[in-house]
Parts: structure tokens; C-alpha cells; sequence
């Protein structure tokens, strides 16, 4: 499946706002979105209670999308996601990879080629990472204020005309 050229405020190409949802090999591509260029999981609103948005991603590619927050996807205060197998890889945007608020879990993946971050982790959220690789992401491989876990992954050659390029 091909999510492709779309646009909206929150979640270009996808959004999922509480509901578990399972995504096997499908791509998102040149989606564009104010949070969430390719996917947005969670509740928007910071000020409405709704249950977790479960999301799991297999075989995902995120490609081409451009967001002021989290270029391939935004996942939420509410978001519970988990990402493996998957390539996300030259998308744009301010957290041009994943911008994370909730929880995010990302396994034998590739996060390259991103105009800024590989994922930025805001300082609600927290990331595990698992036999991943992180490289040539213009702003930095990871930048974390929240709680970050990092197990047998690469992070090289990224840059960052600011602090730090890890």
C-alpha cells in the first residue's frame, strides 16, 4: 500500500487517533503535513483525554515528506508506536525523521538522508532502539530530552551545524 502526495494539518498522509492499527509494508511518500508529514499517532489536542493510539509499522517506508514537526511521522503524548524492518529516508521539515512525545520502539531499521534529526525525543517521551542505523541526517542522528535506550545500532556521519551531530 501507497500513501502518497497528500496533505493535512496533522497527519499528511495518515492519522490514527486511538485505535490500534497494524501497517505491513506500506509506504509513505512526499506527504505533507504541519505534524506528521507521512503519519500522525496520537491525540492532537493536548487538552482531550483519549486512550493510547496504538500503531505498529513493518516494513514501512517513509520517504520525501515534509512537516514543521516530524517530517515521516509525529507520534503523540498518546502514541504508543513500534517501528521495525522499516526505512524512513530523506524527509524534510523541522524532526525531519520522527518527532516523539509517547512512547516509540524502533528495531532493525534505516534513518538516513533526513534534512534535520533521525528522531527527536521531546522530554515527555520515550525511545528504544534496536539494530538500527542512523546516517547522513543533516541535523543530527538522535536529539533527546526525554528517556532514550540505544542497543546494538550505528549512529555515523551525521551533521549538525548547531550542537552536537550524534
Amino acid at each position: 500500500t501507497t500513501v502518497q502526495r497528500d496533505f493535512a494539518w496533522f497527519g499528511g498522509g495518515l492519522i490514527n487517533m486511538a485505535g490500534p492499527l497494524e501497517l505491513v509494508a506500506t509506504s509513505f511518500i512526499s506527504n505533507t503535513a504541519g505534524s506528521g508529514g507521512g503519519l500522525f499517532n496520537g491525540e492532537p489536542n493536548l487538552f482531550t483525554i483519549t486512550p493510547s493510539a496504538v500503531l505498529t509499522i513493518t516494513g514501512g517506508l517513509f520517504q520525501d515528506n515534509f512537516s514543521y514537526a516530524g517530517g515521516a511521522m509525529f507520534n503523540s503524548y498518546n502514541g504508543v508506536a513500534s517501528v521495525a524492518q522499516s526505512t524512513v529516508i530523506s524527509n524534510s521539515g523541522i524532526a525531519s525523521g520522527f518527532y516523539n512525545a509517547g512512547q516509540l520502539s524502533l528495531a532493525g531499521s534505516i534513518v538516513s538522508g533526513n534534512g534535520s534529526t533521525g528522531i527527536t525525543n521531546d522530554i515527555s517521551g520515550t525511545v528504544t532502539i534496536s539494530a538500527s542505523t542512523f546516517e547522513r541526517n543533516q541535523g543530527g542522528g538522535l536529539a533527546n530530552e526525554g528517556t532514550l535506550s540505544l542497543t546494538n545500532s550505528f549512529v555515523l556521519s551525521n551533521t549538525n551545524p548547531g550542537n552536537g551531530g550524534g
